[in-house]
């Protein structure tokens, strides 16, 4: 394999079936160099998919505290030209339903599909196919509705809820 075209002429990369032998660095360049994209042609992979071993696309922290988030009315969402007029939006203060309805636009789940047996989900950011989980992280402050601390949560968009990842002592 020809790999001197998007080598650094600095780095030495040794491919031989065993890669065990060498420095974590060299491993990690070798993998790269293995398996990214290049101008003549596609990486190296198994040809295929293998559904079996995707990731589950809705993940979720086992143990952590959720909080439900209520389900935005529906219609609350400006017409789409006002996206692009100055002033046009009045900005929301920070709530429960302001996180909710900005959540629901920018990360959840908007149907469902089926066929012959099998069912996906469609997001509201879509990826091109890519399996990787739907989700996002916020950085909040102490809300009534969520928590008495400032946190990092996690958006399980699944269940349209936030889980409490850790909260911060504000008298440090």
């Amino acid at each position: 394999m020809d790999m001197r075209s998007n080598t650094p002429p600095d780095v030495t990369v040794k491919t031989g079936k065993d890669d065990l032998d060498l420095p974590a660095e060299q491993v990690v360049v070798a993998y790269h160099e293995r398996t990214k994209h290049h101008y003549h042609r596609y990486a190296a992979s198994l040809g295929y998919l293998d559904w079996a071993k995707q990731p589950d696309p809705f993940r979720r922290y086992d143990g952590a505290p959720l909080v439900r988030l209520p389900l935005p009315d529906a219609g609350r969402a400006p017409p789409h030209w006002q996206l692009y007029i100055a002033a046009s939006v009045v900005p929301a203060p920070l709530s429960v339903d302001s996180i909710s309805l900005f959540l629901r636009y920018a990360f959840s789940l908007t149907a469902w599909k089926q066929f012959e047996g099998t069912t996906w989900s469609l997001r509201s950011n879509p990826s091109s196919g890519n399996p990787h989980p739907t989700e996002g992280y916020l950085l909040l402050p102490s809300l009534d509705a969520i928590h008495d601390r400032p946190g990092v949560y996690h958006y399980a968009s699944k269940v349209h809820g936030l889980e409490l990842r850790a909260d911060f002592d504000t008298s440090v």
